[in-house]
């Protein structure tokens, strides 16, 4: 288990990447099963293989997005 500002970070056999920004963190995961919980609030998610989620401290639904579609940060 992981933790930012922002949310934590669960998973096992998992090979993912984990950004954190003053403003959002960020968990990126190519195999394996990751659950990203936001720490403000109960919502969690579980991210799908090659894709991403980004939490923040504001509310809204974290939506898992493909990798491949990422060319931004944060």
């Amino acid at each position: 288990m992981l933790t930012t500002d922002h949310a934590r970070v669960t998973g096992s056999a998992a090979r993912f990447r984990l950004y954190r920004e003053p403003d959002a963190s960020r968990v990126e995961l190519e195999e394996g099963k990751v659950r990203l919980d936001r720490l403000t609030g109960a919502e969690s998610v579980e991210v799908p293989e090659g894709s991403f989620v980004v939490a923040t401290d504001q509310p809204g639904p974290m939506v898992p997005q493909t990798l491949a579609l990422s060319h931004c940060r944060l």
